[in-house]
């Protein structure tokens, strides 16, 4: 009777420990169920990107957000390569540096923010922000990305680049714009050894537009002006706003001086031209000093103040001319 008792006391123990056993694996498939419950609702409502690959680049996991950004459903990506998701010039360099961390371990861009492009369902590349975590599954690699769309950033950036170099009124490039110009025009064509030549330009009778029909006929004029400028020279020429009503145009490959000259001829006749605004009609005239590129002169800043002496040479002579600088002629 001891025996039989004793056998149906281990039996009782084995069928509380068999259902304590089977309550706490029901408890870890319940807690693990609540993990991935839990990290589908980060997954989904996270305004990022959350894209995971495995050691060879192929998708496992691609949240909402990343189908919002790229265009493709979730459907369409999860098992292919992310490589889809790159303009082609970054997919072999992707995968070169996926397979060296791969057979090395030496991180290249892991744990570090770095701005890429990538590519929409419509073909269209965005920038974007990317940051890249490694995570060990079962002994193998997996690499996950948050990404972030920074399309409005670069477009704000670009704009800041934009009002940095260039004149609000008449959108030609500014003073600062004009001397990183010069210097590279000069470096080109001294690579090349050909001829540049730079004209200063100031506009005559201008000034009672500004006094007597205020400064919106002016910004008119000085508009009309600036777009006459920028049709009458040649695509490699540029023209630049450095002034109230002060203009550069840095000429270069002219082939002998006077083909500057014949510009700036040309540019007199267009300045010249009655401008209408409203009721009225301005008649501008322009003076104009070239200076040329030398072995002596071969400094931007004294290549402009040359050309500045010049046209006050025109400006003596009568306005709505131009003057050839030369050493006889300066006052500097």
């Amino acid at each position: 009777m001891t025996s039989n008792h004793s056998g149906s006391d281990s039996l009782v123990t084995l069928k509380q420990q068999i259902q304590t056993l089977q309550s706490e694996l029901t408890t870890e498939q319940e807690r693990r169920k609540t993990a991935e419950c839990r990290l589908n609702t980060i997954l989904t409502s996270v305004v990022d990107a959350i894209i995971s690959i495995d050691e060879t680049g192929v998708v496992k996991t691609y949240n909402r957000a990343a189908t919002e950004m790229f265009g493709y459903p979730e459907k369409e990506v999860v098992g292919q390569n992310v490589c889809m998701l790159m303009p082609e010039s970054y997919r072999s360099r992707h995968l070169h540096g996926l397979n060296r961390y791969n057979a090395s371990g030496k991180p290249t861009i892991l744990g570090t923010c770095v701005e890429v492009t990538g590519l929409n369902s419509k073909g269209a590349e965005i920038p974007i922000e990317l940051t890249i975590s490694e995570i060990i599954i079962n002994g193998a690699r997996q690499y996950t990305g948050i990404i972030r769309d920074i399309t409005e950033r670069k477009e704000a950036e670009e704009k800041i680049r934009y009002l940095a170099h260039h004149d609000q009124l008449t959108k030609l490039p500014n003073r600062n714009m004009f001397n990183i110009h010069l210097e590279r025009a000069i470096m080109r064509v001294k690579r090349n050894q050909t001829d540049l030549a730079l004209m200063y330009l100031d506009l005559d009778r201008f000034k009672p537009v500004n006094d007597n029909f205020g400064h919106d006929a002016g910004d008119a004029v000085l508009q009309e002006i600036a777009k006459r400028l920028s049709t009458s020279i040649r695509s490699t020429d540029t023209v630049s706003r450095v002034g109230g009503d002060e203009f550069v145009v840095i000429l270069e490959c002219i082939q002998g001086n006077d083909n500057a000259v014949k510009l700036a001829e040309r540019l007199i006749e267009a300045i010249q031209q009655p401008i209408s605004y409203e009721d009225e009609s301005f008649h501008i005239g322009a003076s104009i000093g070239i200076s040329f590129l030398s072995n002596i002169t071969n400094q931007a800043d004294k290549l402009l103040k040359q050309a500045d002496t010049a046209m006050y040479r025109a400006k003596e002579a009568g306005r709505n001319t131009y003057k050839i600088f030369t050493e006889e002629s300066s006052l500097i």
